[in-house]
Order: C-alpha cells, then sequence, then structure tokens
C-alpha cells in the first residue's frame, strides 16, 4: 500500500481534466479522471461552511460577503450543495458566492490607485489576478519563472477580481 499527495494551486480559471495513473513496471493498472472547475472570484460553499469562515480565506468580513452577495437571505443559513448525478451543484442557486468585485480595468487606468479605492489588498489582487495581471520578465525561458506585475497599468483592459474587507466599498469604482 502507498499513500501519496497532491498539492496543486491553479493559477487560470476554467474546467480543467486531471489524469490519475496507477503505474506497475511502466503499465497502466488503474485510471482515474477528474474534472477540476477553477473559480473565478467566487467560491463554492460546503455544506457546514459559514459566512465568517469563508470570510477568513479571503481576509475580508463576513458583511462584505453578504453585501456582494444579495441572493443570500440570512448570513447564518447559506444553500449548500452536494454533488449528485440528478442534480448538479450549478443549477442550485447559492452554491457559489462571489468573495470580490470583479472589475474592468482599462489599460489607461492605474490598477492600484482602483484596488485602494475599493479597499483591496495587493497580496489579494495578486493571488486571485496572478494570469490576468503578470507579463514575462523577458524572452529567455530560463527567466519565465520570474513574474513582473505592473500595477500601475495593464498591457490590454482586463477584469480582475478586488477583494475588500469594507461593504461600502464592495458596489463603488
Amino acid at each position: 500500500c502507498m499513500n501519496g499527495e497532491l498539492s496543486w494551486i491553479p493559477r487560470r480559471t476554467g474546467v480543467f481534466l486531471v489524469d490519475f495513473k496507477i503505474l506497475k513496471a511502466g503499465v497502466n493498472v488503474e485510471s482515474l479522471r477528474l474534472a477540476v472547475n477553477v473559480l473565478f472570484c467566487e467560491h463554492r460553499v460546503k455544506p457546514g461552511e459559514t459566512l465568517q469562515q469563508i470570510a477568513g480565506l479571503y481576509q475580508t468580513s463576513w458583511q462584505a460577503l453578504f453585501s456582494i452577495n444579495p441572493h443570500l437571505q440570512n448570513p447564518r443559513e447559506l444553500p449548500t450543495c452536494i454533488e449528485n448525478i440528478f442534480e448538479p451543484c450549478e443549477n442550485i442557486k447559492g452554491t457559489r458566492i462571489q468573495i470580490g468585485r470583479i472589475v474592468r480595468v482599462n489599460r489607461t487606468q492605474n490598477i492600484a490607485e482602483t484596488v485602494q479605492q475599493l479597499g483591496g489588498s495587493f497580496t489579494e489582487v495578486a493571488m486571485h489576478n496572478y494570469e490576468r495581471l503578470y507579463s514575462r520578465s523577458s524572452t529567455n525561458p530560463a527567466l519565465d519563472r520570474i513574474v513582473v506585475f505592473d500595477l500601475k497599468h495593464s498591457h490590454e483592459d482586463v477584469d480582475i477580481c478586488i477583494i475588500s474587507s469594507m461593504t461600502d466599498q464592495c458596489f463603488t469604482v
């Protein structure tokens, strides 16, 4: 018996197929394929989770999350979903909640000022918008892991997720 652990931090949103294979002497003895749905600026509510716990994951307040999710009727009772083949979670209202505000930033706007106006954190912006904001440092493949964030301007119009702990900042720009 052998145990292992896989850790993966996705940098893009979308549905990804992840294949697992058990090989014995180079021969595939068992396979498993999972579809992983990576959300942008959203969180899928798990059974038993509270708004306060979810807020803690994203360094924000439960009040901020409650204010940007008008479909939530009671902050103490979050709708959850247990996936089954008869009723996919995507069809149940409220199983995914917004964790921040999606803001369109055009190439002439100062991203740092926009984040500051909305009470966001630059660390959170970098973490939740990695693929949207980075530019490779050079064309040299050896330097591809060096990432440069341009918080003054984006190179193109881009949607970014800004997480704010201030409820009065969630809907204003």
